[in-house]
């Protein structure tokens, strides 16, 4: 946690440091974990570096998810961070665009029906 913290406060600086020379600048970080892929020589540096703490490939995610249980860090924890490092700067990464925000009129207006499951 504490590399994380230092490279999280990092990235605060360099987006300080980036708005003061200019304002209107869109400063982002988007955080994605590394998903190993069976074959390939980075699959196979990660694989001998003996930081999974499991290898089974149908366990790994997509690139936006935490894909690996390291013996370092949870699924969680990988995922919080993820989440954490990705707030950092004008964070539009986490922002949906406005056109999902709002339900379209015919929507708004049907009667709400409760479903339960």
């Amino acid at each position: 946690d504490y590399s994380l913290c230092q490279l999280e406060e990092a990235l605060w600086e360099v987006y300080n440091e980036a708005k003061a020379i200019n304002p209107s600048i869109i400063f982002q970080t988007t955080p994605f974990v590394i998903s190993p892929i069976l074959g390939t020589p980075q699959g196979e540096a990660i694989r001998k570096s003996g930081l999974l703490r499991f290898d089974d490939p149908a366990i790994f995610a997509g690139f936006w998810t935490a894909s690996i249980d390291t013996k370092h860090l949870s699924y969680e924890q990988v995922s919080d961070w993820q989440f954490r490092l990705a707030q950092v700067g004008d964070s539009k990464n986490l922002q949906s665009p406005q056109r999902f925000r709002k339900l379209p009129t015919e929507t708004m207006n049907e009667e709400k029906v409760a479903v339960t499951v």
